[in-house]
């Protein structure tokens, strides 16, 4: 449902998230998940939190987040470059 607006390029989709790129806005996206009856609505909280040390420039930021991100099940991040911490949307693993 998603793929299909034109102002989205890029859906990932897991069973607790969704990983979208484009230019729709959040309300919109969620009004076209709830035409399909379906709920949506912005994910507040990460379930894994991971604190980074070592990254000294903005290239091993970079490097770093393209590999987490090529991670099965990540379905979001923010990222703060100031005190290197990322938050990822992602499944909690099961103990």
């Amino acid at each position: 449902m998603l793929k299909a607006r034109p102002d989205i390029q890029q859906v990932a989709v897991t069973l607790n998230y969704a990983k979208v790129t484009g230019s729709a806005s959040v309300q919109d996206m969620i009004k076209t998940i709830e035409q399909a009856d379906y709920q949506g609505k912005v994910a507040t909280q990460p379930d894994i939190t991971l604190q980074l040390t070592g990254l000294n420039c903005r290239n091993c930021v970079n490097k770093t987040q393209q590999t987490l991100e090529n991670i099965s099940g990540v379905a979001a991040r923010h990222s703060n470059h100031s005190n290197s911490s990322n938050f990822w949307y992602c499944p909690s693993p099961q103990s």
